[in-house]
């Protein structure tokens, strides 16, 4: 429930006074920060549990004053409670006061001391970058504690929604969920059968929503504990019933797909926009591929939206160029062309199916303005992929999920449909055209080895489905490849899950630093550049570093963040330490710091040249730190194709 729609045009305004609502069961306190900021109590309201009580939840709202009518704190309503979930900026501007609400706001009204202890505001969590000042889970009594759910944007399972008996599972319902249509929100649709099915919570989750699937299965292990059932009866999955009998469909088309990631999307959607029929398989049970785990942008030249922004120095020329150049020469010229010349009209197509990318800004290795990426620093790929699957529903693509291709069927030489299988069907699907964009292969080491065996080890950032498939159907009828033995490595790669940190981080103004608390490189050269400075450094480990400003402006730091990668501090000291820095190599820190912030202010970087990503220096606390390596991030090579592909 929005905040906003109880506000109207012409209620009351005050900067002075900001004031805050927060509710607990059958309290409602409204805090108000005077002109030296320090908490001030306004109000307590008792709200009877009776016909009336809504009516006086809207009175209260009506009267809460905001700083500016478009920060309307959002406020959710759980059972008979009312939350109030604090913007962030709001939260940074008066992080001094909301700190102090409960020692000494409330504090100095002891008449309402036994209200108190019920309104506890989690300091830590005021800060956070989600933006959400939430109820301390400590003082949550168990019957309550679903309510805090509310507070992460995960699916919510309420104990009423779980039907269960000491011994089995009948049904579960997602109460809510505030997941990415077409990616989270498939664990939401199917995982509840799988438990069911499976007589547990700990089932497999959903390749590529691993967070919403864990999130879920926590949910629902929590409603049955609320229950007042012993959850760990329902720790382990039955046995499923293997014995599907699968039947043979014939499906005709004029354009098979192969791969629902971003290409795939896309080539689906425009030949569905030129009024074929299309099918597209995919054999995970999400969309997205790999597309899914790009953080940063889209590259492209000579775009409106470079324009819009007066960038004149980054046009195809220039993009062909540093293409080139980062591919060592090894690059197809003419297939380099085709996609820079194209690359204008790509955004412009995106833009056309309400998937806009005007921030621009430079990427590793080039000097030069290419990455496109969304309004509000949200990760390129899950905002496209969610796009991109809207447009080709719209359009009436016909997608088969867990649905694996096998083989392409061919006539006279031609292409001329393929098969597939799921755990029902034996697919044969007839087309006049057949895509493959399956991806690449970064996900399977025992292929990456057979050209590269340094890499059957290594960390990937790749999802679970990259194994190559498409390549593999298309060598068997006949397909060249290409450079299968370039794999490129990404500088920044969180170990412990493979997650991605996005170059966007660097491209902002986000340094490198190893073990001794130094910079080493220039922290924008070519992937493999970085990668290999990487591993020359002590411990073969780096720390990529940034600070609130960049939180505030790229939505994936706020998943770094509240993922747990992170460590951070409001002093450079104090970030040292939390790195685990002593000695010199703190002070090599700090010293590190306050150079790089010099030399963002000289417009030079005069240890490693460094020529772009200086447009902010850091020292907007607090600073951040995630502790990275190189790991697998796409192989380079595949299908030979030509210019007409």
């Amino acid at each position: 429930m929005s905040l906003p729609a109880y506000i109207q045009t012409g209620l009351p305004h005050n900067e002075a006074v900001p004031r805050f609502l927060f509710f607990h069961q059958t309290h409602a306190v409204i805090i108000g920060l005077g002109c030296d900021e320090r908490p001030v109590f306004l109000e307590q309201v008792v709200l009877e549990r009776d016909d009336g009580v809504i009516a006086e939840r809207h009175r209260l709202l009506q009267r809460v004053v905001l700083i500016t009518r478009d920060r309307a704190a959002d406020i959710r309503l759980a059972g008979h409670d009312l939350i109030a979930l604090v913007p962030q900026e709001i939260c940074k501007q008066h992080r001094g006061a909301f700190a102090g609400i409960v020692d000494v706001g409330l504090e100095a009204h002891a008449e309402h001391s036994d209200l108190l202890p019920r309104l506890h505001v989690a300091r830590n969590a005021l800060c956070d970058p989600r933006g959400l000042a939430v109820v301390d889970e400590t003082r949550l009594t168990d019957e309550r504690r679903d309510v805090l759910e509310l507070f992460m944007d995960e699916p919510r399972v309420d104990r009423d929604a779980v039907t269960a008996d000491a011994d089995t599972i009948y049904s579960i319902v997602v109460t809510e969920q505030n997941e990415t249509q077409g990616i989270g929100s498939v664990a939401c649709e199917q995982l509840p059968d799988a438990m069911v099915a499976a007589n547990s919570y700990n089932v497999d989750g959903i390749a590529g929503a691993t967070v919403t699937s864990d999130a879920l299965k926590e949910a629902v292990k929590a409603a049955l504990e609320n229950a007042g059932l012993d959850a760990s009866a329902f720790a382990v999955a039955k046995a499923a019933d293997t014995t599907v009998e699968k039947t043979a469909e014939t499906l005709d088309c004029d354009v098979v797909v192969v791969g629902a990631g971003g290409a795939g999307l896309t080539a689906a959607a425009q030949a569905a926009e030129n009024g074929a029929k299309v099918i597209v398989v995919e054999k995970m049970p999400i969309v997205g591929g790999n597309s899914l785990k790009a953080t940063g942008g889209m590259n492209a030249a000579d775009t409106q939206y470079q324009a819009d922004l007066g960038i004149t120095d980054s046009g195809v020329q220039e993009f062909i160029e540093d293409t080139i150049n980062g591919g060592h020469g090894i690059n197809n010229r003419s297939l380099v062309t085709v996609m820079a010349e194209q690359s204008s009209d790509a955004i412009d197509w995106l833009t056309s199916i309400g998937a806009p990318l005007p921030k621009v800004a430079a990427t590793g290795g080039t000097t030069h303005k290419y990455l496109h990426e969304p309004e509000d620093g949200s990760a390129v790929g899950s905002y496209l992929v969610e796009k991109l699957n809207a447009q080709a529903e719209k359009l009436g693509v016909q997608i088969l999920l867990n649905t694996k291709a096998t083989e392409i069927l061919t006539n006279d030489g031609a292409a001329c449909g393929i098969k597939a299988e799921s755990t029902e069907h034996d697919y044969t699907i007839n087309a006049k055209s057949v895509i493959i964009a399956a991806g690449g292969f970064g996900a399977n080491f025992e292929l990456m080895a057979s050209f590269n065996p340094a890499l059957a080890n290594a960390v990937t950032t790749n999802h679970a489905g990259a194994t190559g498939d498409g390549i593999l159907m298309a060598e068997a009828i006949g397909a060249d490849t290409v450079d299968m033995d370039q794999i490129q490595l990404h500088p920044t790669v969180y170990q412990e899950t493979g997650m991605l940190v996005s170059e966007s981080v660097r491209s902002m103004g986000g340094i490198l630093v190893n073990a001794e608390g130094k910079r080493f490189c220039n922290d924008m050269s070519t992937r493999d550049a970085v990668s290999n400075a990487e591993l020359e450094q002590p411990g073969a480990y780096a720390y990529i570093i940034f600070d609130q400003r960049i939180v505030d402006d790229l939505k994936s730091c706020q998943k770094y963040i509240s993922n747990g990668l992170t460590v951070s501090s409001d002093s450079y000291e104090g970030l040292a330490k939390e790195m685990g820095l002593t000695g010199d190599a703190a002070a090599n820190f700090v010293e590190t710091m306050n150079t790089w912030n010099a030399s963002v202010a000289a417009g030079e970087d005069a240890e490693f040249g460094r020529n772009n990503g200086m447009d902010g220096d850091l020292s907007t606390a607090p600073y951040y730190a995630i502790k990275i390596a190189p790991g697998i991030h796409h192989t380079m090579g595949g299908l030979k194709i030509n210019t007409d592909a």
